[in-house]
């Protein structure tokens, strides 16, 4: 009688809880997760973001020709700029502004759910949104993908507060929010104007015409055309941002042609939970791919998302509120996989992972949906003990496989940005020296790690930059007195960058004697060189074959020549760069773009048809099959 007593009290006391309260009760379940799992800084983007942070707080010069489109991203940006002022330069200060975009998206969604179809619906997708791996991962990141997702929830949000305003006043101020909301989106990544196409699909009604929703298109425009005028004030150019956009995605390899889907990646490992490439179950999936992107990111949830798209879809007609999910995410994904990144010139999509977050939110309102009719049913479909026992399974199981996944990626993330912080950690309190460091992230890392108050970033009128590259030293007696970083993973062809120590001086894969090691760490090396150089070591070094294919002068001269090849279309002069000089440019990023601009550029020589880099053996190859103007085929092999 006494656990029917508790019970009871316990599920009165449950039912009377409003929908607002089990949202901060969800909101603190998400925030404990985002603490539990922080990553911090750990990429390459954010690490960029930080420098145009710091730009911004030092009063350098930030709008001019040779600046960076990410530079003007400001809804990412400010919000650092404004913690690292009033709380100094910290990990947990560079991401606080994604954690607040992050959480406000689960109250985003919460209402959107709640005015479509009901509160429980808006509480459950809120519940799903909270564990979704990348929403998880992003929201401690310096990253722009939530903020994105962010603002297209709040254009969706107050579109349909405009819909259901009393009065056309009413109205007109929720779709010139709508407008604004579509600016943040849209200054977080261009692309994300796209997002116009889900607005118009419901602008062709008299009605709505009528109650201002044009101003959705007129707010936007006229706050884009007053930030548009300030960098006109400051640069001289009306299009500003557009100019430095195109500078880059000039440099792009998607030219005219659709690169491959993110319904056609890895069809190997279509199936989750069966990891092909190594043979064995791996119940969380990390390394296998679902049908959108790889389950790091995403997790189980594309299995429910995909199949409740399309039944929904073909319930439009009987229920009209459908249209704004279905649609929603129909158009982003579509754009994803087809969109153009560029105004003048068709350039797909980059098929990163990451991008799909974009579509997270409509994903999970119509799964959300999914669930609340199985628990609880609804006119159509009577409510059975089956049918709740398969709705909170699902819930369970997306809850439980989401947390798994987080935990590994949390430890690879970490063991990724472990030896640099390892390396930060050793040197900062000793004397300041010069740094020694090999190419990828290295430089970056550590100039934001060492700061400007140490010395080892050049400040306006400084003495020059301490941080060094170890690939342009050709004497060892240029390394005096100074820190030296080995770090072998890319050479062992371990992580994002593969290098041959033939690229290198001969000193770093034949570490000199009397240099003293300090530490080491996941393969990588921290030496102290002392001042005094033994004449024994000056002479054994001078002996070892120097690194003539990234001899200096020779790397300039090639690069000049594959720009000039870029500019002139001209083929010959890229196949007099097919040697060994070529493994080492392709590690170089925007060579590796004008590579792929040249491989899909009509020539009347020749046509390179396809370009596919793999290894084999340990030994990074280039393949290139050519195809003459003749039909005729040969094929090139550059080992």
């Amino acid at each position: 009688m006494f656990r029917m007593e508790w019970a009871t009290r316990l599920n009165q006391r449950l039912s009377a809880l409003k929908g607002e309260h089990w949202l901060l009760l969800i909101l603190g379940f998400a925030l404990t997760l985002r603490v539990i799992f922080f990553l911090g800084l750990w990429a390459a983007d954010d690490f960029t973001y930080c420098r145009f942070v710091g730009q911004i707080l030092n009063g350098e010069r930030y709008f001019s020709p040779e600046s960076e489109f990410r530079s003007l991203r400001w809804p990412t940006i400010l919000p650092v700029v404004l913690s690292f002022g009033l709380l100094g330069v910290s990990e947990g200060a560079a991401v606080w502004g994604s954690l607040a975009y992050s959480l406000g998206g689960i109250v985003i969604l919460f209402w959107i759910g709640r005015r479509l179809f009901g509160e429980r619906v808006g509480l459950y997708a809120a519940l799903l949104l909270a564990v979704f791996p990348a929403d998880v991962l992003f929201a401690t990141q310096f990253m722009p993908d939530i903020a994105i997702s962010f603002f297209m929830g709040l254009s969706v949000f107050f579109f349909l507060k405009g819909e259901a305003a009393a009065d056309r006043r009413e109205a007109l101020w929720f779709y010139g929010f709508c407008g604004l909301a579509m600016l943040g989106a849209f200054l977080c990544r261009v692309t994300a104007a796209y997002h116009f196409f889900f607005f118009i699909c419901f602008l062709f009604s008299r009605r709505r015409l009528e109650r201002g929703s044009w101003l959705i298109f007129g707010a936007f425009g006229v706050a884009l055309g007053l930030l548009y005028f300030f960098y006109y004030i400051k640069t001289g150019d009306l299009f500003y941002e557009l100019t430095l956009l195109n500078k880059i995605r000039t440099n792009e390899e998607r030219l005219g042609r659709i690169t491959r889907l993110f319904l056609t990646r890895n069809l190997e490992c279509m199936i989750p939970i069966i990891n092909s490439r190594v043979g064995r179950v791996d119940l969380y999936a990390i390394e296998a791919r679902i049908w959108l992107a790889s389950t790091y990111l995403f997790g189980f949830f594309y299995y429910f998302i995909i199949p409740c798209f399309f039944f929904w879809a073909f319930r439009t007609r009987r229920e009209a509120r459908l249209a704004i999910p279905v649609l929603w995410f129909c158009i982003t994904y579509l754009y994803s996989e087809f969109g153009t990144i560029s105004l003048s010139q068709y350039q797909n999509m980059v098929k990163m992972p990451r991008y799909l977050s974009v579509q997270t939110l409509p994903g999970l309102l119509l799964v959300a949906l999914w669930v609340d009719r199985l628990i609880h049913g609804d006119k159509e479909v009577r409510r059975t003990p089956m049918r709740v026992a398969c709705g909170v399974g699902s819930l369970l199981f997306l809850v439980v496989t989401s947390i798994g996944i987080l935990q590994k990626e949390k430890a690879g993330s970490l063991d990724h940005i472990a030896p640099y912080r390892a390396t930060y950690a050793l040197l900062k309190d000793r004397p300041r020296k010069d740094l020694f460091v090999v190419e990828g992230w290295w430089p970056l890392r550590m100039s934001h790690y060492f700061g400007r108050e140490n010395g080892y970033i050049d400040p306006p009128g400084g003495m020059g930059n301490r941080l060094k590259p170890l690939k342009g030293v050709r004497d060892i007696r240029d390394i005096r007195d100074a820190y030296v970083v080995v770090d072998r993973n890319p050479f062992l062809k371990i992580g994002d960058f593969k290098y041959a120590y033939s690229d290198y001086p001969p000193f770093v894969e034949h570490t000199p004697s009397h240099w003293q090691r300090l530490d080491g760490f996941h393969n990588v090396e921290v030496y102290y060189a002392p001042q005094e150089v033994p004449a024994g070591v000056v002479e054994t070094y001078s002996k070892l074959p120097s690194p003539s294919a990234t001899d200096f002068s020779t790397w300039e001269e090639t690069k000049s020549a594959l720009e000039r090849a870029v500019r002139e279309k001209n083929f010959e002069v890229f196949k007099s760069c097919l040697s060994d000089k070529l493994k080492s440019a392709y590690n170089d990023a925007q060579l590796r773009n004008m590579f792929g601009i040249l491989l899909r550029s009509p020539n009347a020589v020749a046509q390179l048809e396809r370009k596919h880099f793999f290894e084999e053996n340990g030994q990074w190859k280039i393949s290139l099959v050519v195809e003459s103007s003749k039909g005729q085929g040969s094929s090139v092999l550059v080992r």
